[in-house]
């Protein structure tokens, strides 16, 4: 491809406000120097003079979500997509793999929304080669791009839709640490322990210490009621002095209730759950339904919890009909609290 037809590829980001960066393959130009590259231009734009140097110089680009750009990333068949309509689309040079490009005027975070689909939005993965690097095509033009089908996606969301302003960090696959930096706390107590946690998450995926204090710093002065300076330090204090500190998920669980575990994309951490762990998570997804867990409880606090199950002794200490302890059961069941024979486990956990 010669450099004017390059060109016409990024001057068509540059009048929709999207920005992108040059790479060498699959690779940034220099990892070293990964943060300084992104962090600059998710911020702002190339130049025209910048973008006419690169597409001399270089074959590959990379767009960079979060500037008005969202993308999902399709790796095969997702049941996500179905209804969502057309919009901008290219294929890579990976078989049966293409990226949806769209217009995100709310700022949601980037995300795993499922084994097959990726959302590029702030934060986290936030850049993707595209055309004019070989290989990538459009099969549906730039012109024919279309807002974020916010309403759609929503249930496979993660339940947060905060702007988080920096653009990496070391852990994207713990969901918590999203979940946290996505939350908008409130109350005091609710702001100590999640920025605390989210501290010695962060320090266990091996960020460094100073960036950990600086994403925590970020994220306080985001929040509606930020914590007082001297309140805030004595969190990075404790941690400075703790720092091997450990918080596994029922930790978390007990500390932030409100944290839906069973978004979590690492299934061993899921079954090390202690029976406190599941129960909590039990509470949040069937609380339209509190005789069902009345009968989880039950079954966990007499460690009842693998099939066969005795519903005449779990429906008398239950102190329920042994028709409502066999629903509740099979309810547990359908959404993944208890196993269905003895060579499965629990789905939730």
């Amino acid at each position: 491809m010669n450099t004017g037809e390059k060109l016409q590829d990024l001057n068509a980001y540059l009048d929709r406000g999207f920005s992108f960066i040059p790479t060498r393959g699959k690779a940034l130009l220099n990892r070293k120097d990964t943060r300084d590259w992104v962090g600059e231009y998710s911020q702002r734009q190339p130049t025209g003079k910048e973008a006419e140097g690169w597409a001399e110089q270089f074959d590959y680009f990379a767009l960079l979500s979060g500037r008005g750009l969202g993308m999902l990333d399709v790796d095969g068949k997702s049941k996500e997509l179905r209804g969502l309509g057309q919009t901008a689309c290219y294929s890579t040079q990976t078989p049966g793999h293409f990226r949806l490009a769209y217009t995100m005027s709310d700022p949601i975070p980037s995300q795993r929304i499922s084994k097959t689909l990726e959302l590029f939005g702030y934060g986290g993965t936030c850049w993707a080669m595209a055309p004019p690097s070989p290989l990538c095509e459009w099969r549906i033009p730039l012109s024919d791009i279309q807002p974020f089908p916010m309403e759609k996606l929503r249930p496979y969301l993660s339940a947060f839709t905060s702007p988080w302003p920096l653009w990496s960090y070391h852990g994207h696959d713990r969901d918590c640490i999203r979940q946290i930096l996505g939350r908008q706390l409130e109350a005091n107590q609710e702001r100590n322990k999640a920025l605390h946690t989210l501290g010695v998450l962060l320090l266990q995926e091996e960020n460094e210490q100073s960036y950990m204090e600086r994403i925590l710093r970020e994220k306080n002065a985001a929040l509606r009621s930020p914590l007082r300076a001297n309140e805030i330090n004595v969190i990075l204090h404790s941690l400075r002095r703790n720092r091997y500190d450990y918080a596994g998920c029922n930790a978390v669980k007990r500390s932030l209730p409100w944290m839906n575990c069973r978004r979590c994309l690492i299934p061993e951490r899921r079954v090390k759950m202690t029976k406190e762990g599941r129960l909590l998570i039990a509470m949040d997804d069937l609380a339209e339904d509190p005789i069902a867990i009345v009968v989880f409880a039950r079954i966990l606090a007499d460690d009842l919890d693998r099939p066969p199950y005795n519903i005449s002794e779990i429906a008398r200490r239950a102190k329920l009909t042994r028709d409502t302890t066999r629903e509740r059961i099979q309810k547990l069941q359908d959404r993944g609290f208890l196993p269905v024979d003895s060579r499965t486990k629990p789905l939730a956990f």
